[in-house]
């Protein structure tokens, strides 16, 4: 109301005329009052010290006469003035004590010139003025102080009284607004690893053309310069200074200035705190204090948030990395436990896709095992080679490769489906078992995504949780494997035995049968000679051909017990014997089915097999019984296959018919003795004798067989039979014996290095480190193995003790904390190796030969 007074009395003097106040804030100079005749004025609401006549007054501290304001070049809009006529402009500044508290001016239509009269009355219109605004200024102080107490107070209630990020971050924001008249203020949290800073909160306020951008690197804009630089910008010109990007200009337009401060907790960079406002200001040291409080108080804020979502994601990891190991855990079916890893990978690591790939069993492919989120393009591709594209470097470096861009990287097998699948970003870890790499774990993103030191650690973790999955898969089948091979080998066992057995009593059936055959046999061939009744010689036929189809019989109960001491083993090629065991049953699998109206087909797979010992003849019978058995087992036709090949254990043959199959019970009584499913034409020796003939030449046959399906034998050779000549162990490069003291306090490690010791030195043990101080003094020992955490006297102590005693006595330290402790520590002790828990007993041994071969002794 008095800046009203003031300018309608100017009018009141100065009819027809028009007056304005300003009153300055800052830097700055704003219309507070206006009276008069509609005279244009300059429409912008806000100018700075030395912009415009009413600037330049305030600058000046003087008062300023313009006859013609149309004609004068510190007008800002002049060529608006010429079009509206001749205007003569008085401006008076309003000062108190020694500062301008603002502008009184008159504009005037015409050519007018100012009598000295009127510019003194005037001046004492604006130094009246000047007062009130003084006092106006100080009351406006009084009142903001009690406003900034109250508010500090208030923020300072609100971060004592909660740990909520957010609630106080909020508090921090409307105190800015409040203590600043601010607007668009914007709290930015920094990622110093990725140099990155994002948008926490904002308060736009006033116009907006554009949104603000939710994320800035370091030394872009306004806000990246403070990051960058640690350092304050406050109250900078949005179109002046060169600190802010165009961007900033973009985005704060309808606003002069640009505010910005570190938030740093013990000079960490936690954020950043911004603002605009309408006005330009130096901002005296009480206001700096305030923003450095809202400083303060944001980083506290920041820091606690950072603590939380810290503790909340590695909760997340936590639960993610436990949920995999569940999987490992609680199946052995291998993908399903990979799929499992691969989505909980993904899910922990916030990424689009993950996918696993193995290496294939040459080692130069990698194979896709488990997926989640792949473009279907990639699911359905071949396999890709070690070495090319991202994947194929991490298989082939053994180490983990994070690739921003991959759309612009040359390494990229898919340089161009980046872009179209949204994928940005790609990280690799390597699959291991132990050091060698298995596979590769990767990661794509939607987002630009630059992965930091922690995230390649937690994806590392993942591929371990992958490697423990492969290698228990791997386990499992190993275990049934061998759980199968040793079902066969005790089913192997248990016909050995039983032909043992059999055998036995065999032997000594057949010897005497052999010997009332070949009298009886032999009387009839007499006889034979003798008599030349037709009729009595055809009984005698009949009686010498029963005796010979008897010999025959125990001559084949003999061959399947037989156990030759000396066998002719020759090189002989398999596929020939198979062919010619073809060759002979050809009758049997070609004419004879022909003649009764069905076919029997014959394929042969045989790969070329490198020479193995054995008797050509005895494995030709081998296979001619097999085929002659399949054609049996297929009286209405079918296929008989035969096939070889070649592995690292020996050459393996098989016969394979489509026949009537076997039952398990018949399947295990297969190989028994005089056990035949044929009837009355079957002497149950036939497949008897083919697995004693296979056992001689060191091999082993199996069979597989399903009702209705058919069979298949198998056969195993070994390709060498013939024992190579003992070798002599070389003689051992360890120690000759020593005398050795151990020294532990635990009785069960004591008694395990004391046995194990004792095998090749001599052994003296104590129960104390005193107790073998003690035996030292009376003993001359060539080592002395201490443990390092002992009651009463330490290991340390008893290494110092023993050097002090006998320097020339070496000493070892057994303890599970080996690989932690100082070389430089453990020479100063005394301590000459040590022995890590867990230990081998050649650990043992080695370790002993070493000290005493670096000490230079010889054992007692």
């Amino acid at each position: 109301n008095s800046f009203r007074a003031v300018v309608q009395a100017v009018v009141d003097l100065f009819p027809g005329n028009r007056c304005s106040l300003w009153v300055a804030d800052g830097e700055s100079l704003e219309c507070r009052a206006e009276a008069g005749a509609s005279v244009p004025m300059d429409p912008k609401p806000i100018f700075r010290f030395g912009e415009g006549l009413v600037g330049v007054v305030a600058a000046t501290h003087s008062s300023l006469l313009v006859a013609d304001v149309s004609e004068d070049a510190r007008v800002v809009y002049r060529e608006r003035m010429k079009r509206e006529g001749s205007m003569s402009y008085l401006g008076i500044p309003l000062i108190a004590g020694d500062r301008v508290q603002g502008v009184l001016e008159l504009l005037m239509r015409g050519a007018h010139h100012f009598l000295p009269e009127e510019v003194a009355l005037l001046e004492s219109l604006a130094g009246q003025a000047a007062v009130a605004i003084d006092n106006a200024r100080l009351f406006q102080e009084a009142v903001k102080h009690a406003a900034r107490a109250e508010t500090l107070v208030q923020l300072n209630q609100a971060v004592s009284a909660s740990l909520r990020p957010h609630q106080i971050l909020e508090t921090v924001r409307q105190a800015t607004v409040r203590l600043f008249n601010a607007f668009r203020v914007a709290v930015w949290v920094v990622d110093e690893e990725r140099r990155v800073l994002s948008l926490w909160r904002r308060r736009p306020s006033g116009p907006l053309n554009q949104q603000i951008p939710v994320q800035r690197h370091f030394g872009d804009g306004g806000v990246g310069w403070v990051a960058e630089h640690r350092a304050p910008i406050l109250f900078a010109s949005i179109q002046a200074d060169e600190r802010l990007a165009p961007a900033d200009r973009v985005h704060n337009q309808g606003f002069s200035s640009f505010t910005a401060i570190p938030i740093q907790l013990e000079r960490r960079l936690l954020g950043v705190l911004s603002f605009t406002t309408t006005t330009f200001r130096q901002m005296p040291p009480e206001e700096r204090a305030l923003l450095d409080s809202l400083a303060g108080q944001g980083a506290t804020a920041l820091q606690n948030a950072r603590l939380y979502e810290e503790a909340q994601k590695l909760a997340r990891e936590l639960q993610g990395l436990i949920r995999a190991g569940r999987a490992v855990s609680s199946s052995l079916e291998q993908r399903e436990v990979l799929e499992g890893i691969v989505r909980e990978a993904a899910l922990v690591m916030g990424v689009k896709s993950c996918s696993l790939r193995l290496f294939d069993p040459t080692g130069k492919w990698l194979v896709l095992a488990a997926q989640v989120g792949l473009p279907v393009e990639w699911v359905e591709e071949a396999p890709s080679l070690v070495g090319e594209g991202l994947g194929g470097l991490v298989a082939a470096e053994g180490r983990p490769l994070a690739v921003l861009d991959p759309s612009s990287d040359s390494r990229s097998r898919h340089r161009s489906d980046w872009q179209r699948f949204g994928l940005v970003s790609y990280l690799g870890v390597p699959v291991k078992e132990g050091e060698r790499t298995i596979g590769v774990l990767s990661f794509l993103t939607q987002q630009s995504r630059r992965f930091i030191e922690r995230e390649i650690a937690l994806a590392l973790s993942f591929a371990d949780q992958a490697a423990i999955a492969l290698k228990n898969a791997r386990l499992f089948q190993e275990t049934q494997r061998a759980y199968e091979e040793l079902a066969t080998a005790q089913e192997q066992l248990v016909q050995v035995e039983k032909l043992r057995a059999m055998g036995e009593m065999a032997s000594g059936v057949a010897h005497d049968f052999n010997n009332v055959l070949a009298a009886i046999l032999g009387r009839v061939q007499l006889l034979l000679q003798r008599i030349k009744d037709p009729e009595l010689r055809r009984s005698l036929t009949v009686i010498e051909q029963a005796a010979l189809d008897g010999a025959q019989t125990v001559r084949r109960i003999q061959e399947f017990t037989r156990v030759r001491r000396e066998q002719s083993l020759t090189p002989m090629d398999l596929v020939e014997v198979i062919r010619d065991a073809l060759e002979v049953t050809q009758p049997r699998w070609r004419d004879e089915p022909q003649s009764k109206g069905f076919v029997i087909r014959v394929e042969t797979k045989l790969s070329p097999l490198p020479p193995v010992p054995g008797n050509p003849a005895e494995l030709r019978e081998v296979l001619t019984n097999l085929i002659l058995n399949a054609l049996d087992a297929m009286p209405n036709g079918g296929t008989l296959t035969l096939t070889s090949r070649a592995d690292e254990r020996g050459v393996v043959i098989a016969v394979q018919d489509t026949g009537i199959g076997m039952t398990d019970e018949v399947r295990r009584r297969i190989f028994d003795p005089f056990f035949t499913t044929k009837g009355p034409k079957g002497t149950g020796l036939g497949l008897a004798v083919v697995y004693g003939i296979v056992t001689r030449h060191g091999g082993e046959i199996q069979v597989e067989s399903r009702e209705g399906v058919g069979s298949t034998f198998t056969i195993r050779l070994p390709y060498g039979l013939i024992e190579s000549p003992p070798t002599h162990e070389k003689e051992s490069t360890l120690a000759a014996p020593a005398r050795v003291l151990v020294i532990d306090d635990e009785e069960a490690v004591r008694e395990a290095l004391r046995d194990i010791l004792s095998l090749r030195h001599v052994v003296e043990e104590a129960a104390s480190g005193a107790e073998g101080i003690d035996r030292l003094k009376q003993t001359r020992f060539d080592l002395v193995i201490t443990d390092l955490g002992m009651a009463g006297m330490s290991g340390w102590q008893v290494a110092q003790a023993v050097k002090a005693l006998r320097p020339e006595t070496a000493v070892v330290l057994v303890t599970g904390w080996g690989v932690q402790l100082d070389p430089a520590e453990l020479r100063s002790k005394g301590v000459d190796r040590v022995l890590p828990k867990p230990f081998e007993m050649m650990d043992v041994f080695e370790l002993v030969a070493s000290v005493v071969d670096t000490n230079g002794m010889e054992g007692e």
